[in-house]
């Protein structure tokens, strides 16, 4: 094999040169989002200048890499080629580029988390006070988990998902342990079938109140954990609202304990353990490659895993 020069190296142009390596990440984001819209949200640019990025990026590679197809943008052939190799390609240039030292002191941002009222209300304290202190131009909004939840945070519309494990359509996300919960029953209390204890006949006879963000997530803890499903009279989307049907009504509920302890204190409810051996939980957060390494969503990450309730 013959001997490469330094003089013949430097003598070889560069392919870099051709392109303007800011376009790259755009059109990251337009293969993952395939949303114009998407991308100008995700990467705080205009959809003019997304739209003017794609035409650049079209130019070069002399393909039309997106096209509109059934309602909605899809790559060609050449853009699902330049997908995989973009994705290493970007993580390594940053790596080479040095960066400012990140300041979250002066970061004005929203951050998003779908995620359900008990896991809030696990959370929520510290993480106010943490960002009072650290970063008072960070917002953030919690919402419930919408019908499309999984593809919104893949597209990184929603910056983290945070649920059980095992439960969720998590495929593909990059995921983080956050805390175990543990599970028990709730009830009325003076409830004319429990006296003290709840009975395997009493949790099966019962009907039941239970907790299904949405129509499209068929598992829940019960049917994924236990094998079978509860007697539910009525499914909910939050949890706030067992308590308030528990302590009016012959209904049982099953939710975290911690939320029950906090519920037992404001409302007519006794906490029960169940009449079987029900696991552990595990409450992790989600997420989309695309922030993996934006150094603002690494912090928030870590100012969400700080705020976990301890055991």
């Amino acid at each position: 094999m013959p001997t490469l020069m330094v003089s013949e190296f430097q003598m070889r142009p560069s392919r870099l040169r051709s392109i303007n390596l800011n376009l790259l990440p755009i059109l990251q984001s337009l293969l993952t989002t395939r949303s114009v819209t998407r991308t100008a949200e995700q990467l705080h640019m205009s959809q003019p200048g997304v739209s003017d990025a794609l035409a650049k990026l079209r130019i070069h590679y002399k393909d039309d890499l997106l096209v509109r197809a059934g309602g909605e943008m899809q790559p060609t052939q050449l853009a699902l080629a330049l997908q995989e190799e973009l994705n290493g390609s970007i993580e390594a240039l940053e790596r080479v580029i040095e960066r400012e030292t990140f300041d979250p002191g002066v970061l004005e941002r929203r951050f998003v988390i779908a995620t359900a009222d008990v896991v809030v209300l696990a959370l929520v304290n510290n993480l106010i006070e943490d960002l009072q202190k650290e970063a008072p131009g960070v917002m953030v909004q919690f919402e419930d988990l919408p019908s499309d939840y999984f593809d919104s945070v893949r597209t990184g519309s929603i910056d983290l998902l945070l649920g059980p494990q095992y439960v969720l359509e998590t495929k593909g996300l990059v995921e983080m342990a956050l805390y175990d919960e543990t599970v028990v029953c709730i009830a009325r209390k003076n409830h004319p079938r429990i006296k003290g204890r709840l009975s395997t006949e009493d949790y099966r006879d019962l009907a039941h109140a239970s907790f299904r963000a949405n129509q499209r997530t068929d598992k829940t803890f019960q049917t994924l954990h236990l094998g079978a499903a509860p007697n539910d009279i009525v499914r909910l989307p939050y949890y706030t609202l067992m308590p308030v049907i528990v302590e009016e009504s012959d209904v049982v509920a099953m939710i975290p304990k911690r939320a029950a302890e906090y519920y037992a204190k404001r409302h007519n409810i006794q906490i029960l353990n169940p009449p079987f051996k029900v696991p552990n939980v595990t409450i992790a957060a989600y997420w989309s490659r695309i922030h993996d390494r934006d150094p603002a969503h690494v912090w928030f990450r870590e100012k969400v895993r700080s705020a976990v309730p301890l055991a």
